[in-house]
């Protein structure tokens, strides 16, 4: 809860093209929710490097899988 009272929810946004968003509705059972003018004001996201897998690699090829929420499917 805010200092005035209300709930706050925290929202995991997945599955992005790019860092940038523009068009984002956010819909509730109750309705629009406070603030949703900021959330359709757009966003950015800053790609942040979390991880890399695997630690060691062979000579003949290995998939590399990085962790780095922030970037997009088209970045």
């Amino acid at each position: 809860m805010d200092s005035h009272g209300d709930t706050m929810a925290v929202f995991n946004i997945i599955d992005v093209q790019d860092g940038e968003n523009k068009d984002v509705y956010l819909f509730m059972p109750s309705g629009i929710p406070k603030g949703h003018e900021l959330v359709r004001a757009g966003f950015t996201l800053e790609p942040k490097f979390v991880s890399m897998t695997p630690n060691v690699a062979s000579p003949a090829s290995t998939l590399i899988t990085a962790l780095v929420p922030g970037v997009g499917k088209g970045t």
